[in-house]
């Protein structure tokens, strides 16, 4: 888990350095898929201060510095599962892109079946680098922008199931970083569960929790581990660093999928026909003071 530092509020004098990244998720049912799923993304920097200067890039030695990334027009997306998707190749800068893709088929109300290829899970990795020559600080907030009831009548939403994957990780003066700090994040459980030390809590199995027809709450183990719950409805989590010196880089990767194993699957209660998601993250860059 990443030792995260708490920084006290400051004034700060904030700079024109504004990035964004938002994945948008179309999901509709299908008859033998859990969804239908299509991703647009766009990663854009506007930078106005020549002094203090973060760019993106999709490798860490920053070769082509750029203010605009984009992911888009990606594949029929279902239900996963987390022992389906953590892996630690997945934090590593030889794939900028990756999804859990395989080949299933369809049928159709005809009675024929087509191919197509579907995703499991999505994953992005991006460098933050500072190639000015002032220290900066940065806050970074994962979000959840939109979150749209389905049609069928249900009013589900993806949330419940939902589960985002951040790794954070400094590169050193060698230009490598060999560890993969890593949180899960999901929204709240409707009831309550007892995290490891018995403690009552709202937050929720990552997966599967240690039994997975129980109704009650259930005991954080070893194997059965929380996540960290979202920091609002909208707000999945918000990175605050200060220090952030020139020439320095950091390595994000996000990775998010439906849990399949979650109580709240969809899947042992039917597909929520028309339900949307779309997560983003938004990183404004101040001077170091």
């Amino acid at each position: 888990m990443y030792d995260y530092v708490l920084v006290r509020r400051r004034r700060r004098r904030k700079i024109a350095a504004l990035v964004s990244l938002i994945c948008s998720i179309g999901v509709t049912a299908l008859i033998i898929v859990s969804f239908l799923g299509q991703y647009t993304g766009t990663f854009t920097v506007s930078l106005t201060n020549s002094s203090v200067r973060l760019s993106l890039s999709e490798t860490q030695s920053f070769a082509n510095p750029t203010s605009y990334l984009r992911i888009d027009k990606l594949n029929l997306f279902e239900e996963s599962t987390y022992v389906n998707v953590i892996d630690e190749d997945l934090d590593d800068e030889t794939k900028a892109y990756d999804c859990g893709q395989h080949e299933i088929k369809i049928k159709q109300k005809d009675g024929s079946f087509i191919t197509k290829q579907v995703l499991s899970f999505f994953k992005y990795t991006f460098y933050v680098g500072n190639l000015g020559s002032k220290a900066a600080q940065y806050d970074m907030k994962v979000q959840l922008l939109e979150c749209n009831a389905s049609t069928d009548g249900t009013n589900r939403t993806l949330d419940d199931t939902l589960r985002v994957m951040i790794y954070e990780n400094d590169i050193d003066d060698n230009n490598n970083s060999g560890v993969h700090n890593v949180d899960v994040y999901a929204k709240e459980s409707v009831g309550t569960n007892f995290d490891i030390n018995g403690d009552v809590t709202k937050r929720e199995f990552i997966s599967t929790p240690p039994n997975r027809y129980a109704t009650g709450p259930q005991t954080e183990d070893e194997d059965h581990p929380l996540a960290i719950s979202f920091e609002d409805p909208k707000i999945i989590h918000t990175y605050s660093r200060d220090r952030f010196f020139a020439s320095q880089i950091r390595r994000y990767t996000i990775v998010s999928w439906l849990e399949g194993e979650d109580r709240d699957s969809v899947s042992s209660k039917g597909n929520p026909v028309g339900a949307t998601l779309k997560l983003g993250v938004e990183i404004t860059a101040y001077e170091n003071e």
